[in-house]
């Protein structure tokens, strides 16, 4: 029986060979059997640590969430920029639209991990990604009633939804910077700013994009 470190570097092993397989092969060809062989493991027990291949999905999705913004707030760090938040939210949505766009590899795991089913787009992180920005900035929202939840929820399915959409060439855009500027606006409107802010943290926030200069990595990797 696994202790608890065991367990935890266990899951970290899993995340990390389903992660590099699903970049190479893609979710629908990749099987616990195959994660499983490449770690001297068997296929029961990724079933034990993550019940399904949604899950697991889920976990690499936010585990490459996690990935790129330490990397990102790292490189902002060390080209002295002061940090803010609502600035930094607008680099990690460039970025990561930037990761789907550049590499197909990429972008091929998110449409078919959209495609796992809502229960695989909930998740903390997305409420969490609100209680950061409502503890910052204090939000106009009634958290009384469980408003924070549901926007963070809303905001999460309207960004899933549009961008796969968009990739999936169901939008009639113009432009690409014309999507993805609505598509951050649209995440800025349900933490209830005003346009003219918006405006403001979205013009900032490339600007900051393209003095970071990043690049897109195979396996989901930025520098």
């Amino acid at each position: 029986m696994e202790n608890y470190e065991e367990k935890i570097n266990r899951r970290d092993e899993i995340v990390s060979v389903a992660t590099r397989l699903f970049y190479e092969k893609g979710y629908k060809n990749t099987y616990f059997e195959s994660i499983a062989n490449e770690i001297n493991i068997t296929a029961p027990l990724i079933s034990y640590h993550f019940k399904s291949k949604d899950n697991l999905a889920r976990a690499v999705f936010e585990s490459i969430g996690a990935n790129i913004k330490n990397k990102l707030s790292e490189k902002i760090y060390l080209s002295k920029m002061p940090y803010d938040l609502k600035v930094s939210t607008v680099v990690d949505f460039l970025t990561l639209d930037k990761l789907w766009n550049d590499d197909e590899n990429a972008r091929n795991f998110f449409l078919e991990y959209m495609n796992c089913g809502f229960e695989s787009c909930f998740t903390e992180n997305n409420i969490n990604f609100f209680k950061i920005h409502d503890r910052q900035y204090h939000l106009d929202i009634d958290r009384e009633s469980g408003e924070l939840s549901m926007l963070s929820i809303a905001a999460t399915f309207a960004s899933f939804s549009l961008s796969y959409a968009y990739y999936t060439g169901r939008l009639d855009c113009k432009t690409h910077e014309q999507f993805y500027d609505y598509l951050m606006r649209t995440q800025f409107r349900f933490m209830r700013l005003h346009d003219d802010e918006i405006d403001k943290i979205i013009r900032v926030g490339k600007d900051v994009f393209q003095m970071l200069n990043i690049q897109i990595m195979p396996y989901f990797q930025i520098k």
